[in-house]
């Protein structure tokens, strides 16, 4: 009886015991789990190639946050489909933290509005982390254009209504698509032509053929500088930096134009409100710092680092509207 005894109080003990340690564990998991991340590699997707600006600054995502956080970062290109291929996959992926995008505008709100076969819905597949840079964009003539000003432009086409011609690198491009806008909201008619480069884009505004063409800032300054161009405003909200005397097209009286090419952070749908804190906290921080605001100044773009994963949602919200209107205003279709 005393063994029999002593062998249930035993029994009860381990069991007891036991029980505890799984309640400590099960109560210790979860803290673990948020607290370590990213114990892994993360893969941060790019839908454009090597050298692209897309591609450049999440390199420098990357190495930066490797630099100061010890994470690892692998920046994988993926292309197609105008960057869509990349956004695609990682739409799919698991929604861990460990498969994001960088994705710039026409990934996320040109291309669902103009390819029929896209195959995910941006507000609903994707989560949104951070916006981490602007390309700034910018209205110029050739240097021997008689419009010395945008309402020089605005002037010229109003005086010969169907006649003129303004160029852009291609159909549905980022710079058709502000072109477009800019006819639109000036109340102008122009005929589109359709280069194969910005080589060709640049011949053609120096020799007269077109009226005008919208480029990136970074590319425009240096031929301003020379003397072949003549920058006659910019299409974001913000002056750049390269070009700070230029007044932007709002401040020349199409109030509340704003179309920058953006890159923002994004993941799969339905991340952990942990994991998208400590990327927003980590990425927007980062962005912040004087050092890697002059690295992406450097690069020709506008550094941000201003919004929590809220406003970015509600941003790309906002933009989706903005390019499919741009894109009915210039009547591109997909080739």
């Amino acid at each position: 009886m005393i063994t029999s005894s002593l062998s249930g109080l035993r029994l009860r003990l381990i069991v007891g015991t036991a029980s505890a340690l799984c309640g400590a564990i099960l109560l210790s998991a979860p803290a673990h789990a948020q607290g370590s991340y990213p114990d892994k590699p993360i893969r941060l997707m790019v839908g454009f190639p090597p050298g692209t600006a897309t591609d450049t600054v999440a390199r420098l995502v990357a190495q930066r946050l490797t630099e100061t956080k010890g994470w690892t970062v692998v920046v994988e290109n993926k292309t197609g489909v105008s960057g869509s291929l990349a956004a695609g996959e990682v739409a799919r992926a698991a929604p861990t933290g460990y498969t994001l995008l960088l994705s710039a505008a026409g990934p996320l709100a040109t291309n669902p509005n103009l390819y029929k076969n896209i195959t995910y819905d941006t507000m609903r597949d994707f989560t949104p982390i951070a916006r981490v840079a602007d390309i700034s964009y910018v209205i110029v003539v050739g240097a021997n254009s008689p419009a010395k000003s945008l309402q020089d432009l605005i002037a010229l086409g109003k005086s010969k209504p169907g006649e003129l011609n303004f160029g852009s690198i291609g159909v549905g491009s980022t710079q058709h698509l502000i072109a477009a806008t800019f006819l639109s909201r000036a109340g102008l008619s122009m005929k589109h032509i359709p280069y194969k480069g910005s080589v060709d884009v640049l011949s053609g505004a120096l020799a007269g053929d077109v009226a005008f063409y919208v480029d990136t800032a970074v590319a425009a300054a240096p031929q301003v500088t020379a003397g072949r161009l003549r920058a006659l405003g910019v299409t974001s909200a913000r002056r750049v930096s390269n070009l700070p005397d230029l007044p932007t097209l709002d401040q020349q009286g199409l109030k509340g134009f704003d179309m920058p090419n953006w890159l923002v952070l994004v993941g799969p749908a339905n991340m952990p409100a942990s994991v998208i804190e400590v990327l927003s906290r980590e990425v927007n921080g980062m962005v912040r710092t004087e050092d890697f605001r002059a690295r992406l100044v450097k690069l020709g773009t506008e550094p941000r680092g201003d919004m929590s994963s809220a406003e970015v949602g509600a941003f790309i919200k906002s933009e989706l509207g903005k390019w499919k209107q741009a894109l009915d205003d210039s009547g591109a279709k997909a080739e």
